[in-house]
Order: structure tokens, then C-alpha cells, then sequence
């Protein structure tokens, strides 16, 4: 198992994930379900869902962290309506230069919610 990901492991139940700068994914699985919801089933038996979106190059880069800090200032000010952003970095790896975007998944419904 990589570091980044121990580090994912050991701390993803806290408020902020660690610095995750180059985190191996592998490009295979990118290429195919890039955006993609994962499933992170800890030793203690608790798991956790994040969304993962990823964008390849120098404009990829520009796009994720962009993103970050702009979910991250939503999130600061409702915090009830807007997904927590964790992490985005470099993936590491063979392949084309990519990076990443991990933040809360948040189960969506196109049913209207009960008023009682």
C-alpha cells in the first residue's frame, strides 16, 4: 500500500485529509470512471465515500485546485448544502500528467423531499 494512501486510511475520518500530493491512482482505472465515487472501508470497520474527479495537464491543474478553493470557500459559508472538499494534488504514476479533486460524496435524489 503507498503512503499517501496509509495517510488517507489513518486520517480520513478527521476534519482535513493530508497533504495528498502525488497519490497513485491508477490511469487505467481514470481513463475508464474519472469522475468516480470511492468506497474507503477503514481498519476499524467505519467507512466513508468521497467523490474523486480528475483532469489531466497544466490546465487539469488549474482546474482542480481552482475548484478546491472555490468549494472550499462554499463549504465555509453552508456548510449543509455544499460537499466538503478534502484534498487535490498530482497523481503519481506512469501515464500522462494528471490531477486530482477528492471531496465529500453526497447521495443525490430527484425526488422532492417530505414537507412534514
Amino acid at each position: 500500500m503507498s503512503e499517501n494512501m496509509d495517510k488517507l486510511i489513518q486520517v480520513g475520518k478527521t476534519e482535513m485529509l493530508p497533504d495528498l500530493d502525488d497519490f497513485p491512482i491508477d490511469e487505467g482505472i481514470l481513463a475508464k470512471f474519472s469522475p468516480a465515487r470511492l468506497h474507503v472501508k477503514y481498519p476499524d470497520g467505519q467507512s466513508n465515500r468521497y467523490f474523486l474527479k480528475t483532469a489531466k495537464g497544466k490546465v487539469g491543474k488549474r482546474l482542480m485546485e481552482g475548484e478546491f478553493h472555490a468549494i472550499s470557500a462554499l463549504h465555509n459559508v453552508d456548510s449543509l448544502f455544499v460537499p466538503k472538499p478534502h484534498a487535490w494534488g498530482k497523481r503519481s504514476g506512469p501515464g500522462p500528467e494528471r490531477y486530482f479533486f477528492l471531496l465529500q460524496y453526497v447521495d443525490m435524489s430527484d425526488r422532492f423531499p417530505d414537507p412534514n
